[in-house]
């Protein structure tokens, strides 16, 4: 297969695959309903599924460079459909939240796939390829959220669990049917290849900055995703449909995610990182209006994933030029902190908004906006000094 072919296959199961992440953002006010729970209940379906998706990433794709990757990904989809089906039958609160949490574990499948589109491209195309099937990625993300707004809409909020089931089991076939097998790139067993990610975070001053930085500019991202279904909710009205339609505003903003990769192959990684930080912290300008007009809120949803996604592309790209054997290793780092600070960035939304309202979320996410500053303030000595080729990690 024709290696512009293979990108755009991995960039459609990248998509689709990592919806089932945030199928439940456009749902959270109607669970609240349902379930008669708080939002900061309601939110911690989204909060466990993403603290899941963390240890997926540190515990699981680190075997991308261990195993063979198409026959992980068909494990990692059958984990995955049966975290969906659980959902769609849940009785209560507390059960969503352990299928959530299960399906966070094993919707790690775009992280085994993303090193391996940065090990097709040459070192001056690395960031455009990752700009490529990171959009897709992106869009995938914005386009959960209106599907599952829309069919909560019509059908109710479980039938959202069993369309991304059947989804799943067609992206499973289309992986077994046309996905090549790549050779792993290291011979070691699990407790090293653990072992070796510790060595790799103490060793690389770059990996700690663009994963510290990038968990504080995920928080944001994730905070507001979580948010908006209350915004709408108590402002506007809006149920969970209009949470979606808000997705595919956000596609005009992860459209950039290419544009980003381009700058960063073109001005440096980070050049782009700090520029990225820079629009993303201008969104809340914005933001601080949403709640009396529409207008702001659909610029700034625009602006905020403009910066997200052309900071989390320009990072990846300066991390994977670090050890190309252990390309995994890294995602699974920095994914697992990014993931992480999504987490907390849901859970401190919500904190915010069930105590001060959208005001006080606007608060919360211009600080962790200025908290992803910090990295490039408090720096090494040998991360401020020219890149050196770097040792293989045993």
């Amino acid at each position: 297969m024709r290696e512009s072919r293979l990108i755009l296959l991995l960039s459609l199961i990248a998509a689709i695959t990592v919806g089932n992440l945030y199928l439940a953002q456009p749902l959270l006010a109607e669970l609240q309903h349902v379930f008669t729970a708080s939002p900061a209940a309601a939110g911690a379906v989204v909060t466990l599924g993403q603290v899941g998706y963390g240890l997926g990433v540190l515990l699981i794709v680190p075997l991308g460079d261990l195993r063979e990757r198409r026959q992980l990904m068909l494990v990692l989809f059958g984990g995955v459909t049966v975290g969906l089906v659980a959902s769609a039958l849940a009785p209560s609160l507390p059960l969503l939240i352990a299928a959530s949490f299960a399906i966070g574990v094993f919707t790690v499948i775009p992280q085994i796939i993303m090193p391996y589109a940065a090990s097709l491209a040459s070192d001056d195309r690395r960031a455009t390829v990752i700009g490529t099937v990171q959009s897709g990625l992106l869009v995938g993300i914005l386009l959960a959220r209106t599907v599952s707004g829309t069919i909560a809409s019509i059908a109710g909020w479980r039938a959202v669990f069993v369309v991304a089931a059947v989804l799943g089991l067609a992206m499973a076939a289309l992986v077994a049917a046309k996905f090549p097998r790549q050779a792993p790139a290291a011979k070691l067993t699990y407790r090293e290849t653990l072992v070796s990610m510790l060595r790799l975070l103490a060793r690389e001053p770059v990996l700690r900055r663009v994963g510290l930085s990038g968990a504080a500019n995920f928080a944001v991202f994730s905070g507001f995703w979580t948010t908006l279904p209350f915004l709408l909710h108590a402002s506007y009205g809006y149920g969970p449909g209009a949470a979606g339609v808000f997705g595919l505003i956000g596609v005009v903003g992860a459209a950039s995610a290419r544009y980003g990769g381009r700058l960063s192959d073109r001005r440096g990684p980070q050049f782009t990182q700090k520029l990225s930080l820079v629009v993303t912290l201008a969104s809340f300008a914005l933001f601080a209006f949403a709640d009396v007009s529409l207008v702001p809120l659909i610029a700034a949803v625009i602006v905020l994933d403009a910066g997200c996604q052309a900071n989390h592309i320009s990072c990846q790209a300066e991390a994977f030029t670090l050890d190309a054997t252990a390309r995994s290793r890294i995602n699974g780092i920095d994914m697992f902190l990014r993931f992480l600070g999504g987490a907390a960035g849901s859970a401190i939304s919500a904190f915010a908004w069930n105590h001060g309202g959208w005001h006080a979320y606007c608060a919360s996410g211009a600080v962790l906006c200025v908290l992803a500053f910090v990295p490039y303030v408090v720096r090494s000595s040998r991360d401020r000094s020219p890149a050196a080729p770097a040792p293989r990690v045993p």
